[in-house]
């Protein structure tokens, strides 16, 4: 049986893990835009939407080598935000991973 607080550690989990989905994709939307590319959101959507190891990730890691970051104050700025909101995003991740860990335990799931 479910109870209460295994509903709410799901939902923190969820929440931490959609919204660090999210922040990584504006970085690398931002780094790519930045760097030159033609369409930064396809390449957002390749390196943070594939499910297949990673490959998406290597291709732009090592594409993105050929093209020197050329970002403003007003840029930089924005993407130390989004890496402290993908920090809070990663605690309240493993927060609520482990407390639904925990309590799934205690309960005898």
């Amino acid at each position: 049986m479910l109870t209460w607080y295994m509903i709410i550690f799901a939902f923190v989990t969820l929440l931490g893990a959609s919204t660090l989905y999210y922040q990584v994709f504006r970085m690398i939307q931002l780094d790519a835009a930045c760097r030159g590319f033609k369409h930064p959101t396809f390449w957002a959507v390749f390196f943070s939407g594939g499910n297949n190891g990673g490959s998406g990730m290597l291709l732009y890691l090592l594409g993105r080598k050929k093209y020197p970051s050329v970002m403003t104050e007003e840029q930089r700025s924005i993407m130390v935000s989004r890496k402290k909101r993908a920090g809070v995003s990663l605690c309240f991740l493993a927060a609520g991973t482990i407390f639904l860990a925990v309590s799934c335990i205690l309960n005898g799931f």
